[in-house]
């Protein structure tokens, strides 16, 4: 994919290079969807807390977060989401099998136990409706919280929320993330 927002480079622009300063710190890179974002810094500061609300602060294990992200990222073509999560779903429990099976799901019931078939109808409705519908809400509620099925609609939101950012600006897939996406990706 070609970008259509330039990438911020290291050195560019203080407010951003203070934003990544702790990836660098670290030791690790700054992804692209953070370089993209970086135009705005603002929106960066910002987005950077609600990411961290998502990912950090959520009552869903982390297994089951990663298969509703990896499912959003198939239904909205977002191949720069689900290269960074297919690591992260195997390094929680999901299986290969799991991934390939991932894009037709209803035609896989050996690969998915009732909570996962719950949790990819319930992305399904959210991404297709923006709504999770009172059928996919009752079958989350049989096995989770009402605090983890807020959960659930909120991660779905916020990775189709990163969806239309990274489709839109044309965000490039990092290249330590990209073999293992492309293993996997399936054109729905």
């Amino acid at each position: 994919m070609s970008p259509r927002v330039t990438l911020v480079a290291d050195g560019e622009q203080a407010e951003f290079d203070e934003l990544t300063a702790p990836l660098r710190d670290a030791g690790r890179r700054v992804p692209n969807l953070m370089r993209v974002m970086g135009r705005s810094p603002k929106f960066l500061a910002g987005w950077g807390t609600f990411s961290d609300a998502v990912r950090f602060a959520s009552t869903l294990p982390r297994r089951e977060s990663e298969l509703v992200i990896l499912r959003v990222s198939l239904l909205t073509g977002c191949r720069y989401s689900f290269s960074h999560h297919v690591p992260m779903g195997l390094q929680n429990g999901l299986t290969e099998a799991q991934l390939l099976a991932l894009p037709d799901w209803p035609a896989a019931p050996d690969e998915f136990a009732p909570l996962d078939r719950a949790l990819l109808a319930a992305t399904d409705a959210i991404v297709r409706h923006q709504d999770i519908g009172d059928t996919a809400f009752a079958a989350l509620r049989e096995h989770l919280s009402e605090a983890e099925v807020l959960d659930v609609v909120a991660v779905a939101s916020f990775y189709l929320s990163l969806a239309c950012i990274a489709n839109s600006a044309g965000v490039p897939v990092d290249e330590t993330v990209a073999a293992a996406g492309a293993r996997f990706w399936r054109d729905l």
